[in-house]
């Protein structure tokens, strides 16, 4: 099963891009919550899509992958702004559960940022 079938049975919508110009056009025209993104790409740098991801959305929490164990690789993506950074194989349900507590989190920030708006107002 692929990664994002999985993620579209747990209740997901997948929006799938194959290239950077379509994965930025995702991003434009679908404001996505989440972007998983690997690190080794045809033809780019899984990095430098996360530097561009980050400019042309940047609320969207971006999850990084990748087969291979590189600190430096892993520390530079955080910097750039990843929220995470999964070594593959991983498990479909430790991704899922994951992004759960990913989307918790920006439910949480929406809730402050309506209460913070109410009290100003």
């Amino acid at each position: 099963m692929t990664l994002g079938r999985a993620l579209g049975d747990e209740g997901f919508e997948v929006f799938l891009a194959m290239s950077r110009k379509e994965t930025l056009k995702v991003l434009s025209d679908e404001h996505p919550d989440f972007a998983l993104l690997d690190v080794v790409l045809p033809g780019i740098n899984g990095i430098e899509v996360l530097r561009q991801v980050k400019v042309a959305s940047p609320a969207t929490i971006v999850l990084m992958m990748s087969a291979y164990h590189i600190v430096d690789r892993a520390v530079e993506a955080m910097k750039l702004g990843a929220y995470d950074y999964l070594i593959k194989p991983f498990h479909i349900e430790d991704m899922v559960s994951t992004l759960r507590c990913t989307a918790e989190i920006l439910a949480l920030g929406v809730r402050v940022h309506d209460t913070v708006q109410t009290a100003k107002g």
